[in-house]
């Protein structure tokens, strides 16, 4: 009888950390989703709304590398100066315990992502269709390749293949902000809502045990995730930063390779075989690329 009363009222004892867990997970979701799309929405019309200019403008003589360098540098002021109004708010409305310097890097980090994609869907889809690509995409890789348990790429699968770590990273701009807003939350949580410890070195493999983070494989790229602190979680803000400059750097290709006809240039192929200096400089920045994308996937395994 006792055993059978602990069975069924035992469980009840840990709904207080049940219902935190999923409140904190429903939260991330909700607000990368909708910051990301209108971040990345916004970031378009860099390029849409001056989109003839820059045609003209490039038939001219205009040093497209010098434009779009531009638009990077002043779109990512932007949205670092949007993202920090954003935390803000969020920080007053959320009363969190955890650091608020980190949640304030988090959305920076996010919006540099998200403002990634933003620049790169103009470069190559037609303008009716940017807004609906751009949404259809932040939305689609948000929800389904972020890592959200039950999708088709959670943080279980993510930690079991590397393969799939890297294809949530590269495609997904919400992937980082997520893990790490929900790991900032969880890291402050005493030990017995069963996330943290103070009690033992996690890092040591003959000290290891089974908490909340391993099970539920949050903060498997950081062996110290189970230390209880309210100084907040920075690990994935690295990953972002050279994600970020890894898809930016891939607008760079895009924008010598699309529209020609439209800056009234010939062909990316031919002027490839005429030009030793287009394949100069194709060459140097497919190296920059290939080279971003090499230390984006080293630091997602730091």
């Amino acid at each position: 009888m006792i055993a059978n009363i602990l069975r069924w009222q035992l469980p009840l004892f840990f709904n207080h950390a049940l219902k935190a867990t999923s409140k904190v997970m429903n939260y991330a979701t909700k607000v990368s989703v909708i910051v990301c799309v209108l971040t990345a929405l916004a970031s378009t019309k860099a390029l849409t709304e001056k989109r003839v200019e820059f045609f003209r403008e490039a038939s001219s003589g205009l040093n497209v590398n010098a434009y779009y360098l531009a638009v990077n540098i002043f779109d990512a002021l932007e949205v670092t100066t949007k993202m920090v109004i954003i935390a803000l708010f969020t920080v007053a409305l959320r009363n969190t315990v955890a650091s608020d310097g980190a949640m304030i890097v988090h959305f920076i980090m996010l919006g540099w992502t998200s403002a990634s994609w933003g620049l790169i869907f103009p470069l190559f889809v037609p303008p009716k269709s940017v807004v609906l690509v751009t949404a259809f995409f932040t939305i689609f890789t948000s929800l389904l390749l972020a890592g959200v348990p039950g999708t088709a790429i959670d943080y279980q699968k993510m930690s079991e293949s590397s393969f799939l770590n890297g294809v949530s990273s590269f495609l997904s701009p919400t992937r980082f902000f997520m893990e790490s807003l929900i790991v900032d939350e969880f890291k402050t949580m005493p030990e017995q809502h069963g996330f943290t410890t103070t009690k033992i070195n996690v890092a040591d493999s003959e000290a290891s045990f089974t908490n909340g983070f391993t099970y539920l494989h949050y903060g498997a790229g950081d062996p110290d995730v189970s230390k209880r602190s309210r100084n907040g979680w920075y690990w994935g803000v690295l990953p972002s930063l050279f994600v970020g400059l890894t898809i930016r750097s891939l607008g760079f290709i895009l924008l010598h390779a699309c529209n020609r006809h439209q800056r009234l240039e010939k062909p990316i192929w031919t002027d490839l075989k005429a030009r030793n200096s287009m394949r100069l400089w194709s060459a140097i920045l497919m190296i920059f690329f290939i080279g971003l994308a090499a230390v984006s996937i080293i630091t997602f395994k730091m």
